[in-house]
């Protein structure tokens, strides 16, 4: 073997080298970018319920507050002692 066909072995072996180096770490970053864009998509979702739940209490906190400021007036109207203090 001469030392022309020798570097061409060595050289086709690096490159065969960095090939599967190149492709095995490809199939990794598709397979992290793919958990990334499905964790992406549930935080949007999460999110998402989190604005309408957040809105849903909101709602709830204007009631209940409402309704005890009525029930404070009310019993001051009324003589009555309130049950409960907010």
């Amino acid at each position: 073997m001469d030392e022309v066909t020798l570097k061409s072995m060595t050289g086709e072996l690096i490159k065969e080298k960095m090939e599967m180096s190149y492709e095995r770490i490809r199939q990794l970053y598709e397979l992290k970018n793919i958990e990334i864009e499905k964790m992406e998509d549930k935080i949007a979702k999460m999110s998402e319920k989190m604005g309408d739940l957040k809105a849903d209490r909101q709602q709830l906190e204007d009631e209940l507050n409402g309704l005890y400021e009525s029930y404070v007036l009310y019993c001051k109207e009324t003589g009555l002692k309130p049950s409960f203090e907010n």
